[in-house]
C-alpha cells in the first residue's frame, strides 16, 4: 500500500497577507510560547520578512557558500573507495540533496524545520518536501491539518521515519523573530519618507552666508 505524504494531508486555507505590527509581533511570541504552540501568527510575519530584499540576499548567500562546496562521503576508517561508496556519491551529489540542505539550513531563520521525505524515486534519489510552518508545534514534535488544530490532535514527527527535524532546540524561535522588530521598524521609516517626498517632493537645500562677493557665491554654487 502506497504511504500517504503528511504535506498531502493539509487542510488548505486562505493565505491573505496582513499589514504587520510590532503589537502583532509581541502576540505571535505569546502564541508560539504559550501552552498550545500555535505558530501561525509568527509564520505570518516570516512572510513579510521573506519579500525584503536585503535579508533574502543575506540568506541566499549564506546558502549558496554551503550547497556549493563540494563533498565526498567517504567510510569512516577506510579510506578506499569501493562500488558502493562510487554509487552512494552519485546519489548524493544530486539536485535533491541540494534541495534538502537549503531547507535544512532554514532552522537557523525559523529555529525548527520538519523535512518529510515523500517518495524515494527508481534511482534511488529522493523526492523531499519542508512541511508548512504554520502547521507545526515544534515544542512536541507534532504536525496538525489545520493550522488552528490542537497539538494533541497532531501526527507525531519524532518516532516517524520519514521526516527529519531539524533543531538546536524545541523553544527556540530562530533569527526571524529577532529580526523582526527591527525590520518593521524600517519599514515604517521607509514609507513614512515615501509618503514625505510624494506630498513635498525633497526638502529644499538652504545656504546661508554673510558676504555678498562673486567668489563667496561661486563657492557656494560648487557645494551645492
Amino acid at each position: 500500500k502506497e504511504r500517504q505524504s503528511i504535506f498531502n494531508k493539509i487542510e488548505k486555507d486562505s493565505n491573505y497577507r496582513v499589514k504587520q505590527t510590532i503589537q502583532k509581533w509581541r502576540d505571535a511570541l505569546n502564541y508560539i510560547e504559550g501552552s498550545l504552540n500555535i505558530t501561525d501568527p509568527l509564520y505570518q510575519i516570516i512572510r513579510e520578512l521573506e519579500l525584503d530584499a536585503h535579508i533574502q540576499s543575506t540568506i541566499l548567500l549564506r546558502k549558496s557558500r554551503v550547497t556549493q562546496l563540494p563533498f565526498n562521503i567517504l567510510y569512516k576508517n577506510d579510506k578506499k573507495e569501493d562500488s558502493n561508496l562510487i554509487e552512494i556519491n552519485q546519489i548524493f551529489n544530486n539536485q535533491w540533496f541540494n534541495q534538502f540542505i537549503g531547507y535544512a539550513l532554514d532552522y537557523v531563520y525559523e529555529g525548527y524545520v520538519a523535512i518529510e521525505i515523500e517518495t524515494i524515486n527508481s534511482d534511488k534519489t529522493l523526492t523531499v518536501n519542508k512541511l508548512p510552518f504554520n502547521y507545526l508545534r515544534p515544542k512536541y514534535g507534532k504536525f496538525v491539518v489545520n493550522k488552528n488544530e490542537s497539538y494533541e490532535k497532531g501526527i507525531d514527527l519524532i518516532n516517524n521515519d520519514y521526516v527529519i527535524e531539524v533543531y538546536d532546540h524545541r523553544n527556540d524561535l530562530g533569527i526571524y523573530s529577532k529580526v523582526a522588530p527591527l525590520f518593521m521598524w524600517s519599514k515604517n521609516c521607509h514609507v513614512a519618507w515615501s509618503q514625505y517626498t510624494e506630498r513635498f517632493g525633497m526638502p529644499i537645500i538652504q545656504y546661508s552666508t554673510p558676504k555678498e562677493n562673486g567668489e563667496e557665491k561661486r563657492r557656494i554654487n560648487e557645494v551645492l
